[in-house]
């Protein structure tokens, strides 16, 4: 997901959110890809988010469309609990 588009979302997620009262996108951040001022319980708080990107991929490129359909549902195995603890 491209950095504007994970903004965005993450925006969106955070607002709908019960516990946060306030979520917005500073437009004068010193960091590239922006920062998130996130108010919860009160307190402010500002998030930077960072980029990784896989060799050779560039964020000028437009993001690829998505072809197909989910993978079907299936539940869960009913089993029992895990043979081992976490962590493995």
């Amino acid at each position: 997901m491209r950095p504007a588009a994970y903004l965005e979302h993450l925006v969106d997620l955070l607002k709908n959110t019960p516990d946060v009262q306030q979520a917005q996108l500073l437009q004068d951040s010193p960091y590239p890809y922006g920062t998130l001022t996130v108010t919860i319980a009160g307190r402010q708080q500002r998030w930077h988010v960072a980029g990784q990107l896989a060799d050779g991929a560039k964020h000028d490129t437009p993001t690829p469309d998505t072809h197909g359909q989910p993978p079907a549902w299936t539940p869960a195995p009913a089993s029992g609990p895990p043979t081992r603890g976490w962590p493995p």
